[in-house]
């Protein structure tokens, strides 16, 4: 008798367990925390955007330069910054370029005493890969040095910018200029005129005076 009731029995509890199980609440899965989510990415600039953080590099590197803000200026350019200036020196490095700065404008044997320049792109900035930018232009400047003299110089300007971590720095900036037309070489000329109307003067005051010894020397032997 017990044996014949047993399967009976098996079978109520597993449909007892069955219909306590389908009554069990199912809970929802768990949802991740903000913290536990990967941070969004920043969006990509606009080519707009960049251009105007390009602008932005310009108006203040000439700030800087005109205000002899040399920490401003170094603060826009990388430690590894390769500057070639109009002398044609070739500056490494930022610790580099504050050297020259201060040996032309600061230090008891500077050349300059004051630069007045004003940059301007002749095109938009040329992008690479959007962290790379070639820039070009012209500048004018009105340099007066510390022996008094003053020059206006007209040149042109090329310079590669890299972007890194949204900011944009100088990694090299090169001047030129027509080396056949530019104020230096025009007071060289003014002096080698001035000098050779000197020496010309000269010359013929001496050729007067030996002329004259020379007649006076005659004069005397024929008449001895």
């Amino acid at each position: 008798m017990f044996r014949s009731i047993l399967p009976f029995v098996f079978l109520i509890a597993i449909v007892h367990v069955g219909a306590h199980a389908q009554e069990a609440p199912v809970e929802p899965p768990v949802q991740p925390m903000p913290a536990d989510l990967p941070p969004a990415a920043a969006p990509e600039p606009t080519d707009e955007e960049l251009h105007n953080g390009l602008r932005a590099l310009r108006t203040e590197m000439e700030r800087a330069l005109n205000q002899r803000d040399l920490d401003a200026l170094l603060e826009n350019v990388d430690q590894n910054v390769v500057f070639t200036p109009m002398n044609g020196e070739v500056v490494r490095g930022s610790a580099g370029v504050r050297a020259y700065y201060e040996r032309m404008l600061i230090g008891p044997d500077a050349v300059l005493k004051t630069i007045t320049t004003t940059f301007e792109a002749d095109d938009l900035s040329i992008l690479h890969d959007r962290s790379t930018a070639v820039a070009f232009g012209h500048s004018s400047g009105h340099y007066e040095l510390n022996d008094g003299s003053t020059f206006d110089v007209d040149a042109v300007w090329v310079t590669t910018i890299l972007r890194r971590h949204g900011r944009w720095r100088i990694v090299a900036f090169s001047y030129s200029t027509n080396m056949f037309d530019n104020p230096i070489l025009d007071a060289q000329r003014k002096y080698m005129l001035i000098g050779g109307g000197v020496g010309m003067v000269l010359v013929g005051l001496l050729a007067f005076f030996i002329g004259r010894r020379t007649a006076r020397r005659k004069e005397v032997l024929s008449k001895g």
